[in-house]
């Protein structure tokens, strides 16, 4: 994880913006709070509910959601 985004009224964490490592060239993407099932500190490593593929879907600093079907 590189940072999050928080909302400016109710302070809530809404977003985290973190690098997808090497399997997809290094570059950051902003997921939902909703799509993270844990953080492992240890690991260095966010466990999603999202496949490579919607994360490859989204443009750097894009907010990956799943895709819909």
């Amino acid at each position: 994880m590189t940072g999050f985004l928080v909302d400016d009224r109710s302070w809530a964490v809404r977003e985290l913006v973190v690098e997808t490592g090497h399997w997809y060239s290094g570059k950051e993407v902003r997921i939902a709070t909703d799509k993270v099932n844990r953080i492992s500190y240890q690991e260095a490593r966010v466990h999603v509910s999202l496949t490579k593929a919607d994360i490859q879907k989204t443009a750097e600093h894009e907010l990956a959601r799943a895709s819909a079907g």
